[in-house]
């Protein structure tokens, strides 16, 4: 089968190693770039939104319903 005298399975064999390598060269570049491991780190750099630290503000009694409530407003546009 392979001795055959004609270059066509030779090539279209080293035509397949290649693509499957360029497949996990460009793979690994995407899980390293921001594939697969990216949301964990937004995910771990991301701290307490503006409202969450004001809503814990007044539940805890640090600021009273009126600063409370404009600040709310401010915050959200």
């Amino acid at each position: 089968m392979w001795h055959d005298g004609g270059w066509g399975g030779w090539l279209a064999m080293a035509l397949l190693m290649v693509a499957f390598w360029a497949g996990v060269i460009v793979l690994v570049i995407w899980l390293v770039r921001g594939g697969a491991f990216q949301q964990a780190r937004r995910d771990s750099t991301k701290g307490p939104s503006a409202l969450g630290i004001l809503d814990k503000r007044f539940v805890r009694g640090e600021i009273d319903r009126e600063e409370y409530e404009s600040r709310r407003a401010a915050l959200l546009g």
